[in-house]
Order: structure tokens, then sequence, then C-alpha cells
């Protein structure tokens, strides 16, 4: 085994960094006066002094971690690896209560598990320390005193000791994040690999949580990245001079400049991630420097006629083709009909969607984000007398769009506004996905609106179409003269929440008619309202056969069918819900209408249950019900009931005791669902889907109804459906 000597003047070290950053690396190095600079593979190896260590973490903007080796040896298999590592003096290094951690790098057919050989190894370093002291060092993997590289290739071990500490990715400013966060380290060797001088405009349009506008503004500012951080591993060394660190930290403050005197800018369309952008630009001490903004990268504006772009576009897989092509395609159409005069740099891992820009590139470089291999794309953007800058043709087709669907919605709005006085109803649908493009639909509750959106393919990424359904919003509530304050978005598409997730708002709540009847009505982004416009129709078929007749209302949901049967004259009800929020909702329904809970009761219990206890014995129990179970989207889950296999027992279980005559109205969201009426004992049954689907809705496959009549016989007959 040979070892390094403690203090030696000039030594040894190792730079990791990312793959394709190895010479950006060696040039930082050589510029802070590393001797013996050599590239190796995601690593350069340099010499220096303690002084040029530090400088090295304080500095260099595309290191991932600053390595000084202690000791090489070979091992042959486990025993000499322990050997070996119990041959170097560890109390040079390392106090007996202190802490350490072994990071492990095998590349060994002899040593095939990292984990055991780092054991191996933590083993070894205990052992020494404690037979010399009768104390033994923790380990804390999370924040050591020591940290320490094992690396094995093949037979031959080097033992480094980690200068960084952290990773040096971690400069200290990100506070909140989107999805996937560029590295920093990565941010600024990009940078690098731009030739950005650092004195002229620089704009990021898809900016997510801010990464390369504040590793810009920081190279702009001449900010190392170390003052930022002020946190390393060499400062918890034995015997480090602190007085080192503090001189090559006062260096590095006297270089800072002022303020950036030209254009950074960086801006998304999701406000969350420019609100997370945001709190990281102040964390870096970087507020007067970048400029944020909420703006779709196809109204982004030049600050100047010249600069330099830089952007890392989506590339998710989980992204379907047709969306990631568009995006693409779009960025190619901007870049060249909004940016000449710029250089664009577009930083992706999808290869196949890059080739969809239009754009010849002038300079290809091979990276790596993560596992994903990437390439970072050149762009000239070449000034030309016959460039014209006009609007994306997307922009054409979202006002055509948009056009359309004013008309369409006033149209339609004044039309049942009139059907609904006439009807003596508050609530109902005004637009329900009339143009196939504009896939949404818009119910009225009492002069307050709900949008929701529904399933269609389009091209728009998910933050584009939430952006477009903003602007949807935003037509509704002119065209229909509603406040914002009074519409709900019912969005498909949820944007990333970054940092911490916020508490959920309390519903916005309020009373509504139908008829004479008053219900409460919820207004939030939850999956209810309590007032199933739907069912309109239903409801009034229960209240024309509730008279005198005991009801039983299964899976009540909030409880609007047993309201209409009480109002229909039912002698008693029973409203059976899992949910306890849902039957204090029923109770509410039954406040507003002026319900005795005394002949019409409310139970908390799991409707399945309950169905399953039912005992024919006891006679007729029900002259009337409502069994309304829960959707089914069609994967079955072991011991979770649907109602595509579990319908027949239930309905059965109801029908067994029930009068003779007596109807059971059967409803499902589960428009798939094939009714077994020949397994139904002693019933006719027949579907009444049509008569229950209010013309308010174009759609009519909103749900499936059917009517089951009680009868004598014990096995049913199924009447032709509607």
């Amino acid at each position: 085994m040979v070892e390094k000597p403690g203090k030696p003047e000039s030594f040894e070290m190792i730079a990791k960094t990312f793959f394709g950053l190895e010479e950006v690396l060696a040039d930082e190095l050589l510029f802070l006066g590393a001797q013996d600079v050599e590239l190796g593979r995601r690593m350069v190896s340099f010499r220096g002094d303690e002084r040029l260590m530090v400088r090295a973490n304080v500095y260099c903007r595309t290191a991932v971690r600053v390595l000084k080796p202690i000791a090489t040896f070979t091992a042959a298999d486990e025993q000499e690896l322990y050997q070996g590592i119990g041959r170097i003096d560890w109390l040079k290094h390392l106090e007996p209560e202190a802490t350490l951690a072994i990071d492990p790098v095998v590349h060994s057919p002899i040593f095939s598990n990292s984990l055991y050989s780092a054991q191996l190894a933590k083993d070894a370093i205990v052992d020494q320390i404690r037979a010399a002291t009768g104390q033994r060092p923790n380990v804390d993997l999370a924040d050591p005193d020591l940290r320490i590289n094992l690396h094995i290739d093949r037979d031959r071990v080097t033992v480094y000791l980690d200068s960084s500490g952290d990773s040096l990715h971690k400069r200290g400013y990100r506070v909140a994040t989107g999805e996937a966060p560029m590295n920093e380290v990565l941010a600024a060797g990009i940078l690098r690999l731009s030739r950005w001088d650092e004195n002229s405009p620089l704009v990021d349009f898809m900016c997510g949580s801010g990464t390369l506008v504040i590793e810009a503004a920081l190279m702009a500012r001449r900010i190392a990245p170390g003052l930022v951080r002020q946190k390393f591993g060499y400062l918890r060394w034995k015997g480090f001079d602190r007085a080192v660190h503090e001189a090559v930290m006062a260096e590095a403050k006297k270089r800072v400049l002022p303020r950036v005197a030209f254009a950074i800018r960086g801006s998304d369309l999701d406000p969350r991630v420019i609100a997370a952008a945001r709190e990281n630009v102040e964390r870096a001490g970087l507020s007067r420097d970048v400029t944020l903004a909420v703006e779709n990268f196809e109204h982004a504006a030049p600050p100047a006629p010249a600069g330099t772009i830089v952007i890392n576009p989506p590339y998710d897989e989980r992204m379907k083709t047709a969306q990631i092509d568009a995006v693409y395609r779009r960025i190619g159409d901007v870049l060249k009909q909004r940016w000449p005069g710029y250089t664009a740099f577009i930083f992706t891992g999808n290869l196949d969607a890059a080739k969809h820009i239009g754009l010849r590139t002038s300079a290809k470089t091979r990276l790596f984000n993560g596992p994903i291999e990437c390439r970072l794309l050149k762009f000239e953007l070449v000034k030309s007398e016959s460039t014209v800058v006009a609007p994306p043709r997307s922009d054409r087709r979202d006002q055509e769009q948009i056009a359309d669907f004013r008309n369409r919605l006033s149209r339609m709005a004044k039309h049942w506004h009139r059907w609904a006085r006439r009807q003596g109803i508050t609530c109902y649908r005004i637009y329900d996905r009339d143009i196939p493009d504009v896939p949404l639909a818009v119910d009225w509750y009492d002069g307050n609106l709900v949008v929701s959106e529904h399933d269609r393919p389009h091209s728009r990424t998910e933050i584009e179409q939430l952006a477009w359904l903003e602007q949807m919003v935003g037509v509704i509530a002119q065209t229909l003269e509603v406040p914002a304050a009074s519409i709900v978005l019912k969005a498909r598409t949820r944007p990333v929440v970054t940092g911490r997730p916020k508490k959920p708002e309390p519903p916005r709540i309020v009373e509504v008619q139908e008829g004479e009847l008053r219900f409460e009505v919820h207004l939030d982004g939850g999956k209810e309202t309590g007032l199933e416009l739907d069912q309109r129709i239903l409801r009034t078929m229960v209240r024309a056969e509730a008279a005198d007749k005991r009801v039983l209302n299964l899976f009540a949901h909030c409880g609007t069918l047993t309201v209409a049967a009480v109002a229909g004259g039912a002698s008693s009800t029973l409203s059976v819900e899992a949910a306890r929020g849902r039957v204090d909702w029923t109770r509410k329904n039954f406040q507003l209408n002026d319900i005795s809970s005394a002949q019409h009761r409310l139970l908390c219990q799991d409707p399945l249950l309950f169905a399953h206890y039912l005992d024919p014995t006891s006679g007729a129990q029900f002259d009337l019900a409502v069994v309304q179970p829960p959707g089914f989207d069609g994967k079955r889950r072991p011991e979770v009931w649907n109602v595509q296999d579990g319908h027949v027992e239930l309905l059965n279980s109801v029908l067994q005791c029930m009068s003779i005559g007596g109807k059971l109205f059967f409803i499902t969201p589960f428009r798939r669902l094939t009714l077994h009426a020949e397994q139904i004992v002693g019933a006719t049954v027949r579907e009444i889907t049509r008569q229950t689907v209010p013309p308010d809705f174009r759609n009519k496959k909103v749900h499936r109804a059917w009517i089951l009549i009680r009868t004598a016989e014990e096995s049913a007959e199924e009447q032709p459906s509607d």
C-alpha cells in the first residue's frame, strides 16, 4: 500500500462532473491554477495545494465533487480490502466521537456488491479507532463529519476524502422546484458550452423553476457558486486550517459585480413554477438581475436585437407523441419568426421530437441528464429581410375557435335560460360539448357556473392545455357576464404543485332551487356539487311515484332523491350512505325543505353491507327504492366491488324486501354496463335511460337507468327498453 503524506505542499485531486462537461471543468481548473490537468470519463484529475482544493470547491460551476486521494492498494478478496483500509491511519482524519459515511463506486468482478464493500470498509475504520481509543465513530449518511469515497476498479482500490461534502450542485438557493428541475451543474455546463459571453441578453422562455437563468446571473455577476452555498466537507476535516477557507471566500466576495446591466429573462406558462423560480431567485440574491414572467413561449418578445436563448423544453416520455412533436414544431416556428439575430440552444432528451424543430443545427453536443441521453443543439437565427414576424398559425386557429365558441355559447345560453324559466328551475346545462374541439360542459347554478373539461385528443402540452382552459373560462365569463369569482373550473389537467402543497380552500356554498325544492350546492374543484343535473327527470319520476310509499334510497349521496320522494308524499324514507360528510349534507338538505327526521331516517353505513343483511323473512319493508351505486372504470381489482359484477346480487337483495308491485329505480354512470336481467329474481326489468336524460344535455351518454317492478314470479321478465 502507498499512503500519501498528511499535508503535502501539492497533491493529486479528482474533480467529478457529468459526461460531456469534462473539458469545461478542465478549463475552470486551469483558470484557477491547477497543474497536471488530465481529462477522464466524467472526471478531471489535477494537482494543487490545499488552497486550490478550496478554490475548486468555491469557484467551479461544473464540478460535482472534489476528491482528495489518501491511499491506493490492491485487494484480491474481501480480507485484503479490510486489511488495506485498516492500514490507513484514520485517527489523522477522524475523531473517535465523529461521524462518517462511505460512498462506494465499484467496477469489479471480485466485489460485486458495492454496499457490502462499503460495509467492510466501515468495519475496518471503526475497528481500528475502537481498538486505539475505546470509542467508535458512528455512521451518518445524511450529514457526516467525514465523507469517504471508496473506488474499486477490478482489484485496485483508491480511498478518497470528499472535500465537498454534499454534492456541489446543491448551491443553496433552491427551495422550490417544478417537475424534474435541471441540475445546477448541468445548467452551468450548458451555459459554458453555449459560449455565452456573460455580457449580453440571455432568455429562457421555458424556465421552469429558474435554474438556467439563475446560473446565468451568477456567472454574469461573477458570484462564485460557493458564496451561495457556504458549506463544504473540508470545513469539518481534522486539522483543516479555516483561515484558508476564509481567505478564499473573501477573495470571491471582492470579485462580485454589483448588478447585471443587461436582460436575463425567464418565463413559463405555469404560474406555479414561476412562483417557485421567483422564490429561488430571491434566495440567490438575484431579484434585481433576473426578470420572470408567466407567459406562453409563443408570445415572448426579444429584449434586444441580439442575444442568446437557452431552453430545456419538455421531453417527458409520458407525453403523447402528437403533443410533444407539436411543441417542438412551434418552438422552431417561433424562433424563426420572432428571434432573428439570436443564437438559440435547445437541450433535449427527445431526439425524435427535436427533428420537428425544422431548423438547421450548427452544432450538436452529446450530454446526459441522469440516465437520459440528450443533445445540446445550436441554431444560428440569421436576420433576413424576408423574415415576416407574424403570429403563429396556432394563434389564428385559437382566435377562430374562440369566436365560434362565443357565438355558440351565447345562443345556447339564451335558449336554455328561457327554457329554465318556464320549467321553474335554476340549475341546468347551457353548453355540452357542442363544438367538438371545445370539449367543455358549462353548468348554470343560479348565477354561478361550473365548467368541466372532458377528454378529447389535442396537440397541446398539459401546461398549454391549462392555459387554454383558463382562456376559455375568460370567454365564458365575458360572454355570459358572470364574474370570474363565480366560475369553478374542473380540469382534467392538473399542473405540478411546487413547494409545500397548499391546504384546499373550503367550498363556496350556495342554495339553489328546483321548483319549490331547495338544495345546498358546493362550488369548488371537487367531483360533485351535490345536485346531479342529469338526474333532474329521475327526481321528478321518483316524486311522482312516492305518495304514501315507504322509500329506500341506497347510496343516497347528498339526499336529493330522498328530498324529491318526501315532496311527493312518501310516508317514510331511509337514506343509506357510507360517507359521513354526505350524510351531513343530506341533513342540511332536509333542513332546507323542513323535513322531519322522525319518519325520514339517515343511516351512515356501507350500502353494500346494508343490502347484504336485509332480511326478506321480515316481510315487505319498502314500496319504492332508488339504487345508484358508484361508477366503474372497467378495471377489476381484487376485493373491490364493482357494479358490473355485483349489480345482480345487490338488486336481488333489495327486491326481495319490496312489496309486490314496488318499483326500483337503478341508475349508474357506468355506460358500458351489461345488465343481466335473466338473473334478476321476481321482477320485470325495463331500461329507461332515454327517458331520464334531460333535454339540456346534448350528450345523452351521461348515465344508464332501469326500472324494476317487483312481481310474484321467481324469475325476471325483461321488457323492451326505451
